[in-house]
């Protein structure tokens, strides 16, 4: 109890920023794609990073963001003018694009895209069946959207972090190797690499 009114306290000294849910990254990421096709660029991918329940609270020019509901974060990952940029969106608003030191990501995209739309992540599955549902371990219920544009329309492919996973109590799962092996599964290895390297700054 001391600790939330501490809390409180603490958010009556700034004023209040912004309180958006997952429909404002949603929107930001559509105006962003949208500027991206009126410069005739139609070759990119947004990849949605979600933790249900996950909520951020952030210092911006003095005045607090909060996420709603959870916190969501956006990456979109382009060429232009012979450079490759990544992006990143989330509940507070846009971060600056920052260019790529060389293009195997987007390399990457571009080879092994028509297999990522349709690739599927296997759920978890053990050898011995439950009745009870299977607990997840921490970040189980984390999930990657990924939405890969190309001259035409968009592609959605979806899973749960949890189904590459091989350590839950209930025993190994089944389908670890193959899941592993998909390309969809190592792009998002390789971008989460990329991800890491950078510190974004907001715009």
């Amino acid at each position: 109890m001391k600790y939330i009114v501490i809390v409180l306290l603490a958010l009556n000294t700034l004023s209040l920023h912004a309180q958006n849910d997952r429909a404002y990254v949603k929107q930001l990421s559509e105006e962003f794609t949208s500027k991206l096709k009126e410069r005739g660029i139609h070759d990119y991918v947004v990849s949605q990073h979600l933790c249900p329940g996950r909520i951020e609270m952030f210092k911006i020019n003095g005045e607090m963001c909060i996420s709603k509901d959870h916190y969501v974060e956006r990456y979109v990952l382009w060429k232009e003018d012979g450079k490759v940029f990544l992006k990143k969106m989330d509940n507070c608003g846009l971060f600056h694009s920052i260019p790529l030191e060389d293009e195997a990501l987007y390399s990457y995209l571009l080879e092994h895209r028509d297999a990522m739309e349709q690739e599927k992540v296997q759920r978890y599955e053990t050898k011995v069946k439950y009745t009870r549902p299977m607990s997840r371990t921490k970040g189980g219920a984390c999930g990657r959207t990924f939405q890969f544009g190309r001259e035409g329309g968009e592609v959605r492919n979806a899973f749960s972090l949890f189904d590459l996973t091989n350590n839950s109590e209930r025993g190994e799962n089944v389908h670890y190797e193959s899941n592993n092996q998909l390309k969809l599964a190592r792009f998002h290895a390789l971008l989460t690499e990329e991800i890491e390297k950078h510190t974004f700054k907001r715009q």
